[in-house]
């Protein structure tokens, strides 16, 4: 079996949590014998085609990296028009990168089209609503826009993948329903590598003589991109209650439009010494830092599809502070402790029961989110739609 999976960035462009997903089910694939081909924007430093890790990728020249454009819908259906017309099993459309190549599917009558759905706009535009900031009121009118091609697009797949239970939700309310009562929408979540992600005492050893982190600190992890919605601040006023009554460490990691306010406020409340911002760290590189951690807390705001560090976390054996409206996270494993993200008490509480909990000594992650079972739960829909 051939599949070709369209999407607009990988961790070769980025770090980030849809094309982490993407590259390991891509690898997967072909560990469990499927060739893989991955159709992508352009890399900067990489040539047009190459390989990694089993994947073929071919990122089209002079597309913009990492992000859609007019040289992205064109180029992207013309190289499957040339190449691909009779060699393709599965197309596989994470978001929707693949919507300009549905022009095709008359003439590609072997091919099933997947499409991989990690959000809805209606719920990026409700999300936006609920956050009532400026920027993020700003930025609706790009959701707005996205809504109507979303509606036609996705009748014209095969089959539709929720990428989380909070997806398929949105997928399956009234509205969505309407739009598509004639499709194939099955709920399959997105998958940690048990092989990176895992309890690990010598990584947790390596990254606290790094940090200059005793043995006996408290370690509170907060690692996503630095933005309002994700609850950066909320994190950082909890955690200055919390040394109030206790010892701890708040070690961030990550980058984003919110980095440099929640600097100041850091130094405002006179926090300097005890929280250590980090910036971002390589995928191999965040397993390390998990492990040094005793727990992770993830306020946001956001109306997340199935995010991947709590995932990630619970893997290494981490226990995990995660806002209540991400019910597949809370729901999940006994070692989520939900809390109410703008709650500074309720941060609080939780923090005090997870720290009950002995990081890093088992694997806390339910087999049906590790990359292998996840695998095989897309191959069994393949199959089903080849028949």
């Amino acid at each position: 079996m051939h599949i070709i999976i369209v999407s607009r960035v990988l961790p070769q462009h980025s770090i980030g949590g849809m094309q982490v997903i993407t590259w390991d089910l891509a690898k997967q694939f072909a560990k469990q014998g499927l060739e893989v081909t991955c159709l992508t924007t352009s890399i900067p430093g990489y040539s047009e085609c190459f390989s990694e890790e089993g994947v073929d990728v071919v990122a089209l020249e002079n597309t913009a990296p990492g992000r859609y454009s007019r040289s992205w819908w064109k180029k992207s259906k013309r190289y499957i028009a040339e190449n691909h017309l009779n060699k393709c099993d599965v197309l596989l459309s994470v978001s929707a990168a693949g919507f300009e190549i549905l022009d095709l599917k008359p003439k590609m009558k072997n091919t099933i089209f997947i499409f991989q759905g990690h959000g809805t706009s209606l719920s990026e535009i409700i999300s936006k609503i609920k956050l009532h900031t400026l920027r993020s009121l700003s930025s609706i009118v790009k959701n707005v826009k996205w809504l109507p091609i979303d509606l036609i697009k996705y009748k014209s797949f095969d089959g539709i993948v929720a990428a989380g239970e909070r997806v398929n939700r949105d997928f399956n309310n009234k509205f969505y329903s309407f739009f598509l009562r004639n499709s194939n929408v099955k709920y399959i979540p997105n998958g940690i590598d048990i092989n990176e992600f895992k309890p690990s005492l010598v990584n947790r050893n390596e990254i606290r003589q790094l940090l200059r982190l005793n043995n006996n600190d408290f370690v509170i992890l907060v690692a996503s991109r630095l933005h309002q919605q994700k609850g950066i601040e909320q994190a950082i006023s909890a955690f200055n209650k919390y040394l109030c009554s206790n010892r701890a460490k708040l070690l961030i990691l990550g980058t984003g439009p919110y980095e440099q306010e929640a600097k100041k406020r850091v130094e405002s409340l006179g926090l300097y010494k005890d929280v250590i911002f980090h910036g971002a760290v390589s995928i191999k590189d965040l397993a390390k830092y998990i492990n040094a951690s005793d727990v992770y807390l993830f306020p946001t705001l956001h109306e997340e599809g199935l995010p991947l560090l709590p995932l990630e976390a619970l893997a290494c054996g981490v226990p995990v502070l995660a806002s209540n409206h991400l019910q597949e996270i809370s729901e999940c494993s006994d070692q989520v402790f939900p809390i109410e993200p703008r709650n500074i008490d309720s941060i609080i509480s939780n923090l005090d029961k997870a720290k009950k909990v002995r990081a890093g000594n088992i694997r806390f992650l339910p087999e049906i989110y590790t990359i292998g079972g996840v695998a095989d739960k897309y191959i069994e829909l393949f199959l089903e739609l080849k028949k």
